[in-house]
């Protein structure tokens, strides 16, 4: 299943062969993965050959990423949220794609669109803890985490980014925050796919 507003285009563009149209080989990380395929950025790189690490914290679409997994043994499934801090942490649970830890985003799709949610906790999970034990390097990065997306994406740290050449960032209409955070670490804009930004640089450390 293709991207959900041609995001799967330009990254293959982006990281394409010219002398055969077929992809690089590469390793992602996609963190917000859902189940791996539905509107996912990362499905057609899965398929391209790369390895890649995808984190989810909804229960059940984990249980559909593990499937859709099976057969590719260079791809690490992760069942938990990233967050700012690590432990427990409060988690709006749905059964569509718009679970996530921000109260401002369960309010707007709970309470004005009628998803329904159910309250739990689950384990939060940092940048360092995540890249010290599954450290990379990734070339591309997509997040997509449910209203705190570009907050997450600002997170980053240069030592964080080591190889990377290109994010996928739900932009939370941060975009010029964004810009300013990752201008200096050498990325610029490629496109925006109405809820997307994709920021990259042409070399990377």
């Amino acid at each position: 299943m293709p991207s959900q507003h041609g995001e799967d285009a330009i990254i293959k563009e982006f990281f394409g062969d010219p002398s055969n149209g077929m992809y690089q080989v590469g390793t992602f990380l996609d963190i917000g993965a859902h189940d791996g395929v539905s509107n996912s950025n990362t499905r057609a790189l899965v398929e391209a050959g790369w390895g890649g690490t995808c984190v989810e914290a909804a229960a059940n679409a984990v249980d559909a990423l593990l499937h859709n997994c099976r057969g590719h043994a260079n791809i690490k499934v992760v069942h938990a949220a990233m967050a700012a801090t690590t432990g427990l942490v409060p988690f709006w649970h749905c059964h569509d794609q718009v679970s996530t830890l921000s109260a401002a985003h369960h309010q707007l799709w709970g309470e004005r669109v009628g998803v329904p949610y159910d309250l739990m906790h689950t384990c939060g999970v940092t940048w360092a803890m995540l890249l010290d034990v599954l450290p990379g390097p990734y070339e591309f990065i997509d997040i997509d985490t449910e209203g705190t997306s570009a907050e997450l994406a600002m997170q980053l740290r240069e030592i964080d980014l080591v190889g990377t050449r290109m994010i996928c960032i739900e932009h939370d209409g941060r975009i010029p925050e964004i810009h300013s955070h990752f201008k200096p670490l050498g990325f610029y804009h490629l496109a925006t796919c109405v809820d997307n930004i994709i920021i990259a640089r042409r070399d990377s450390p």
